[in-house]
């Protein structure tokens, strides 16, 4: 016979395993966004964000026939600098997390990574940001500012 409460016991384990391993991402994010602030003089703001890409899977005429057009939610690992009042987000890191937290995938450059604790996606994350290209839209984001805040 079925036993339905040690079945909701376990649900009841895993849900907080997933509220604990969401929690942990969301601890580092919050961290690396606080010392990208703190190092670049409050220019740098870190969030993971989701954009909404138009998706043209079937090409411009027949696209054009069909309705509407498909937009789709892509979520990054994505950087702002909260001293320009354009509030445009960049982004960096392609992200993907499931419900249960881990394992994230991110993409960037040509890598893909598959993060399964926190201490590999901490390593991911360092990796990431230490890219050229990583560099150079950060660094747009920084001289994007005044140099003084008003």
């Amino acid at each position: 016979m079925t036993d339905f409460v040690n079945a909701f016991r376990i649900g009841q384990a895993a849900a907080e395993e997933s509220r604990a391993a969401r929690k942990s991402i969301s601890e580092l994010i919050d961290r690396v966004s606080n010392e990208l602030s703190n190092a670049t003089g409050g220019r740098i703001e870190l969030k993971v964000e989701h954009f909404n890409v138009f998706k043209d899977t079937l090409g411009p005429i027949i696209g054009a026939l069909a309705t509407p057009p498909k937009y789709v939610k892509e979520t990054y690992l994505a950087a702002t600098n909260p001293l320009n009042t354009d509030g445009k987000w960049v982004k960096l890191i392609a992200w993907d997390q499931p419900r249960e937290g881990f394992p994230c995938r991110l993409e960037f450059g040509s890598k893909q990574l598959n993060c399964y604790d926190i201490e590999s996606l901490e390593a991911a994350i360092s990796d990431a940001l230490s890219t050229s290209a990583i560099g150079e839209k950060l660094a747009a984001l920084i001289a994007s500012a005044p140099d003084e805040p008003s």
